[in-house]
């Protein structure tokens, strides 16, 4: 979370980037996508009953809205690093 250098140390941990360039097949690719919609799955439909229930901005506890990005763009060329991009 570099946009909020104040922010709570949890959330900064939590809220850190997380790349890596892996080979696989165009099955792995999909698999890996599938599997990221069924981990992401009980949130979007604890999120979607929220908001039909209640004012989405009135989250309990400590929860706040995050924005979480994948995207698979297969590479070529022998300079694709080394796997190990974590931020």
């Amino acid at each position: 979370m570099d946009r909020s250098p104040g922010e709570d140390v949890q959330w900064q941990d939590a809220a850190r980037g997380m790349a890596a360039t892996v080979r696989v097949s165009a099955a792995e690719a999909a698999a890996i996508k599938a599997h990221w919609r069924v981990i992401l799955a009980p949130y979007l439909t604890r999120d979607a009953a929220e908001v039909r229930s209640a004012d989405p901005d009135a989250l309990a506890d400590d929860r706040r809205h995050v924005r979480y990005f994948m995207a698979a763009s297969p590479l070529t060329g022998s300079d694709l690093g080394d796997g190990t991009d974590d931020q």
